[in-house]
């Protein structure tokens, strides 16, 4: 029977391989201590999911020896907890602190070897768990307890120097989660010391709420790289038809060929970086070069609606934008000299891309084509331009 503390459980560990699964290219591709962090996330679901009893007890029926499973699961927490503490640990500079970090979880590996072994029951290979002495608990999960407490006050610490607030969520979730499996090791102990069987109890529960926070820590870097790249393809795809309308009127401002609206937008990485910026670069130019084909009287006529805001100016320069592109097919000469500081846009790239997606409605907005198309001496206020 489903428990809520089962669910719990259970939502925990899907949690952690969801995680591992999902920022396994990256830690490939990463740095050495991204990877071991990575190893570390994969190894605690690896053993959150070997000490459930149906997984234990099919090991136990392969093996024949329930005293390996454990002692097998038990290595496993143990470098998970190493190899986390040597991440925290490198990351912020402590690179003789890590070595030993790797040192004591080495020492401690061979002391759980070597006592299961020395105990083992005649015909068993290691020793069942209920007949190791609590000194053996002691050092095993006093380890944890000492290592994850350091995990823990580490990413408080980079919690509370994090430059941005998606990594202070990062490292306050991954914190807490880890401060929480502290709690558990401490009822383990008082466990292991008293055998209270209510002790035990928020055991499930706890360990699925910590897994959670653990994954979501985890993978919310790779989460906000996602992000950001939906939002770049959905730029890309929607800015491509004002691309190609202003560059077709001005081909030289394209660098090289593109290779096309769906393979940019299915690009990765730095690919998907270029071609967004390409665009935008080649649309800024190309408005650069009509609006020097923009009348004086266009200019004029389309100045009452100017304001501060973005919206506004995003809505004045596609009342002139269609009039300019007209004259240069017309093969007028250009009357206005071209002044890229003067014209609207953004401060920075997301800015650009804001402003330029803006005009592209504004274009495409109703009012906003009878403004274009209208006589330049008509009243500006009869235009119907939307403006905020």
């Amino acid at each position: 029977m489903f428990t809520a503390a089962i669910w719990v459980n259970t939502m925990g560990i899907v949690s952690l391989w969801l995680a591992s699964v999902f920022r396994a290219r990256a830690a490939v591709r990463g740095t050495g201590a991204q990877r071991a962090l990575w190893v570390a996330v994969t190894l605690i679901a690896l053993t959150t999911l070997v000490h459930q009893p149906a997984v234990t007890g099919t090991l136990s029926g392969w093996t024949g020896d329930i005293g390996i499973v454990n002692l097998a699961t038990q290595l496993l927490d143990v470098t998970a907890s190493t190899l986390m503490l040597y991440f925290v640990v490198k990351s912020v500079g402590g690179m003789r602190h890590s070595a030993r970090a790797l040192a004591a979880g080495a020492v401690l590996a061979v002391a759980l070897c070597t006592a299961n072994f020395a105990l083992a029951p005649e015909g068993a290979i290691a020793t069942p768990e209920v007949d190791l002495p609590f000194s053996y608990a002691l050092a095993l999960l006093g380890f944890h307890l000492v290592a994850d407490a350091i995990v823990a006050a580490v990413c408080f610490r980079q919690a509370a120097r994090a430059s941005s607030r998606q990594l202070r969520w990062a490292f306050s979730s991954f914190a807490l989660g880890t401060a929480l499996t502290c709690v558990s090791w401490v009822l383990y102990l008082l466990y292991a010391a008293t055998h209270v069987p209510y002790l035990q109890g928020p055991g499930k529960a706890l360990t699925g709420i910590e897994e959670m926070l653990q994954a979501f820590g985890v993978a919310l870097p790779g989460l906000i790289v996602l992000r950001r790249r939906l939002s770049a393809r959905r730029a890309l795809w929607r800015l491509w038809p004002l691309w190609q309308d202003l560059t077709e009127v001005t081909p030289h401002v394209r660098l090289t060929p593109q290779q096309g609206r769906f393979r940019g937008v299915t690009a990765t990485g730095i690919a998907l970086d270029v071609a967004l910026q390409r665009v935008v670069v080649e649309i800024r130019d190309a408005i650069l070069e009509l609006s020097a084909y923009a009348d004086v009287n266009d200019a004029n006529w389309a100045a009452p609606h100017t304001a501060a805001s973005i919206e506004d100016t995003a809505a004045v320069t596609a009342c002139w934008l269609p009039r300019a592109k007209a004259a240069r097919l017309s093969g007028r000469s250009p009357s206005v000299q071209a002044q890229r500081d003067s014209l609207p846009g953004g401060m920075n790239l997301d800015g650009e891309i804001a402003f330029l997606l803006r005009l592209r409605d504004a274009l495409a907005a109703p009012p906003t084509r009878a403004a274009a198309t209208a006589p330049p001496d008509q009243p500006a206020r009869d235009a119907s331009i939307p403006t905020r």
